[in-house]
């Protein structure tokens, strides 16, 4: 298996994670305008001492928290890809099983 299998299981990872980051990155945007009535602060927002730092803190908890979401998402969803088309586990799935 070894760097091929390591190799298909990034390709696998990296369809998963870019089209799901985006969806997740645009769903987010419009909630927050949906709900606050304006685009969420921007990197040069948040550090402006003008912005409303609850509003800062609040953008920066929430796209974590979705980021977050997404990534363990999409890395269970490339994994069950990987075990559907090899029938093995996943070349990171081995290594985190055998070190515990």
């Amino acid at each position: 298996m070894g760097a091929i299998g390591k190799m298909g299981f990034k390709l696998i990872g990296l369809a998963f994670a870019i089209p799901s980051g985006i969806a997740a990155n645009k769903a987010l945007h419009r909630a927050w305008e949906k709900s606050r009535g304006h685009e969420p602060p921007a990197d040069s927002d948040r550090k402006s001492p003008d912005t409303d730092w609850l509003e800062a803190i609040v953008w920066a908890a929430t796209s974590a928290a979705v980021t977050a979401a997404v990534q363990v998402a999409a890395t269970h969803g490339a994994a069950a890809t990987y075990r559907a088309l090899t029938g093995q586990h996943p070349p990171a799935a081995k290594a985190a099983k055998a070190a515990s």
